[in-house]
């Protein structure tokens, strides 16, 4: 490239010259990568592995490199078969499982304050102190901050002290309309602390049920 703009201003330069300017090898300059080819595979032991996922469609990398083992008699590397899946799309996608239910994909909008919350945890770097949790609770109609804690711990108890702020906050009283909080699946948000909170003493003077995934508040007369 700089040779041909030299050439363009009427300059003729040798690589050679332009090389030793920017003090680079000649060898650098000519170098040209190879592309890095994939190693051929053995078309026998792409029919057997085939023929082993025919008749066991669920088993996975490591299951059908014991039954190659065990059908050939012989080592066979796991990253082999491993290639073999990958190069004729027999790969299968599992979703995640787990125990704890999954949040709606709703749209955080409403149209009146204090029908729907959201709630996280995020790190703040608090200098001598260093990294600390802040956990907020936004109402999803305003945009407005209603309850937040800052600790160092970020426990439950602490997200069950933000969530009895906000309803302190906004004076959610008993008879109010059903209130959702929406909450990712963290563990804090899943612990008992926190799904029973907030206490009796709370201006709805009645406990507050906190269903999750996503969780909804309900206020129900005290006991």
């Amino acid at each position: 490239m700089m040779q041909g703009l030299m050439r363009a201003e009427g300059k003729a330069m040798s690589i050679a010259q332009l090389c030793h300017w920017f003090a680079v090898p000649r060898s650098t300059f000519y170098y040209r990568a190879e592309r890095r080819r994939s190693p051929a595979l053995d078309p026998l032991l792409v029919e057997l592995v085939g023929r082993l996922i025919a008749q066991n469609p669920d088993y996975g990398v490591r299951r059908l490199t014991v039954l190659v083992r065990r059908e050939l008699h012989a080592a066979v590397n796991r990253k082999k078969i491993h290639r073999i899946l990958k190069a004729n799309g027999w790969q299968v996608r599992q979703k995640p499982r787990g125990q704890r239910p999954r949040v709606q994909g709703w749209v955080s909008r409403v149209e009146h304050p204090n029908e729907r919350w959201a709630i996280d945890v995020t790190h703040v770097f608090c200098g001598e102190d260093g990294w600390c949790h802040l956990t907020a609770i936004i109402d999803c109609c305003d945009r407005t901050i209603v309850g937040w804690r800052l600790s160092r711990s970020g426990v439950a108890r602490i997200a069950a002290a933000a969530l009895e702020d906000a309803l302190r906050d906004r004076a959610i009283e008993y008879g109010h309309a059903p209130l959702t909080l929406r909450s990712d699946n963290g563990l804090v948000f899943g612990a008992k602390v926190f799904v029973r909170a907030p206490p009796a003493g709370t201006p709805c003077d009645a406990p507050v049920e906190v269903i999750a995934g996503p969780r909804v508040i309900e206020l129900r007369p005290g006991a």
